[in-house]
């Protein structure tokens, strides 16, 4: 642990455990799907609004970063109620504001993109979500059985927005879940 405590790894540390958490309640959301209860597959269709939700203001905030605004930040209702002179350390400093689209860290250039963080404190966290939103749609789609059409796509709209995050995570992820599906 020694090693952790320098510099900023504590913070790559417990950032790496958040990714696990949430890969592991993806795999705990799949699980929960594939369970026969009606409850449950009804459950599954009201995936589909806040999806297209998700999906549609993610594509417009991508446009705004596209065209060169690189930084979109706003209170968070935390930072609303929280005292406006002091900022919390590390995540919770963070969920004091509403990161919108924030500067590419991995670009050194000046002219870089910026990246849609509207769902989470980061944007692969944003992405995660809405991928994890439209796998639980599509698979509704795959128990009432429709139109092989519109599967296909709801598989299409989840893939371009996945290229579009400009997270090579969330396209590996996309992949890796488009053939677990298929299974």
């Amino acid at each position: 642990f020694s090693y952790l405590a320098s510099g900023g790894e504590v913070y790559r540390f417990f950032g790496a455990l958040n990714n696990i958490v949430v890969v592991a309640s993806s795999f705990g959301a799949y699980f929960l799907c594939r369970s026969d209860d009606k409850a449950m597959i009804k459950m599954l269709y009201f995936y589909k609004y806040p999806f297209f939700i998700s999906v549609f203001f993610y594509v417009l905030l991508s446009l705004f970063s596209y065209a060169g605004v690189t930084d979109l930040v706003f209170k968070s209702a935390f930072g609303l109620i929280s005292p406006s002179d002091t900022k919390a350390d590390g995540l919770l400093g963070r969920y004091q504001d509403l990161f919108l689209i924030i500067p590419d860290w991995l670009s050194f250039s000046e002219d870089s993109v910026g990246r849609v963080s509207f769902l989470g404190p980061y944007p692969n966290a944003a992405i995660a979500v809405i991928l994890l939103m439209g796998f639980c749609y599509r698979y509704y789609l795959e128990i009432i059985t429709a139109s092989r059409t519109r599967k296909n796509a709801i598989d299409l709209v989840m893939l371009l927005v996945a290229v579009i995050s400009l997270s090579r995570v969330a396209v590996m992820g996309y992949i890796f879940g488009f053939l677990v599906s298929w299974f």
